[in-house]
């Protein structure tokens, strides 16, 4: 039979590591970038990822609601209409 003074002692170590291991197995975690979004789109993690790991740029954002990177306009490049030419045609180099 244990006594109440071991059972409390006991409880008093145990419960401490218990709660803990249990908050590390119940966090949430967050999205991890997995390989086949890489091999779907084509793109290297950095393109929708910002440096340093997991923080997502305005590309990563778009794919997050879209699921796909299809219609996706970077910031830094206008969008062009189908029959617009380019905005400097002269400096393109001929051959």
């Amino acid at each position: 039979m244990i006594r109440p003074s071991s059972f409390r002692r006991i409880l008093h170590c145990t419960a401490p590591v218990t709660v803990l291991l249990g908050g590390f197995l119940l966090r949430p975690t967050p999205t991890a970038a997995r390989p086949d979004y890489t091999r779907r789109t084509k793109q290297e993690c950095s393109y929708c990822h910002l440096p340093g790991g997991w923080r997502l740029n305005d590309a990563g954002e778009y794919f997050e609601k879209h699921r796909s990177l299809n219609g996706y306009q970077p910031a830094d490049t206008p969008k062009q209409s189908a029959g617009q030419k380019p905005a400097n045609p002269g400096n393109a180099k001929s051959k």
